[in-house]
């Protein structure tokens, strides 16, 4: 049994998104050393302590060599929003075929974890959270977009019938 005051090495993948922002202060906290993957001009929105790598999450080779020694791999990428410079070529892009791309991005972070737990024995937990929502987060995504209107008094957008549901987790908890 691992003692609740042992220190980890922390790698992580999608340090600069919501999710890294809000679990990476939080680890640093408790004491641990936390290396964060970060596209080349996202490093200040790491916080202090955090030591960035730059690299591609969908492009192992740019990263693998600064994994370890982290006892401990973090994948928070499973991003549906482009980079904001690229957001003119994003919206050329065939909408099925961005459909398809977010679960294979997916897919092979779960592999890549994989991946690390036959090569270097690193334990390897993956979750399926809910749509997370949280600080950072893209303002018109559907939780934000639905407060910012509100406050600002302008139409909530309904899509479809309304009647879709979704489970929302809250990227703190």
């Amino acid at each position: 049994m691992t003692p609740k005051n042992r220190t980890h090495q922390i790698f992580s993948t999608g340090g600069s998104g919501y999710m890294g922002r809000s679990l990476i202060p939080r680890l640093l906290q408790r004491g641990h050393e936390v290396r964060a993957l970060v596209r080349a001009g996202s490093e200040q929105k790491l916080p202090a302590g955090c030591t960035p790598v730059l690299g591609n999450a969908l492009e192992p080779r740019s990263f693998m060599d600064h994994v370890r020694p982290a006892d401990t791999f973090v994948h928070l990428v499973g991003v549906s929003h482009p980079n904001p410079s690229k957001a003119g070529q994003f919206r050329t892009i065939d909408l099925a075929s961005v459909q398809a791309a977010v679960p294979a991005a997916k897919a092979g972070g779960d592999l890549m974890c994989l991946a690390y737990y036959t090569s270097f024995n690193l334990p390897v937990t993956i979750t399926r959270g809910s749509n997370n929502i949280g600080p950072y987060q893209y303002p018109e995504k559907a939780v934000p977009l639905f407060i910012t209107n509100a406050i600002d008094n302008k139409p909530l957008p309904l899509y479809g019938d309304g009647l879709q549901m979704r489970d929302y987790q809250y990227v703190q908890d």
